[in-house]
């Protein structure tokens, strides 16, 4: 973009007031709030809003993957709906 990163402010491309998700907050309403609200990342946050870290959605599916290992690994080679063409005739 051709910023000069030694004289540009952080602040001038931040989302003021973000999202934010509490630590306690389940992956679920992690994963909805991305989702609904096209977030890649959510910051966490203690109860005076102050930063904990970030979230990402790359580190949820990476969760969801381990978490889920077997029942990922042992899907069937074939996919449980059939595809149809786009095409007709």
């Amino acid at each position: 973009r051709g910023l000069d990163y030694k004289k540009t402010i952080i602040k001038d491309y931040m989302t003021p007031d973000p999202e934010a998700l509490m630590e306690d907050d389940p992956i679920a309403f992690a994963m909805n709030k991305m989702i609904d609200g096209g977030f890649r990342n959510i910051p966490i946050v203690d109860d005076d809003r102050k930063p904990l870290g970030i979230i990402s959605m790359g580190c949820l599916i990476r969760y969801l993957g381990e978490y889920y290992h077997n029942e990922v690994v042992n899907l069937p080679p074939r996919p449980f709906r059939t595809e149809t063409s786009r095409f007709s005739g």
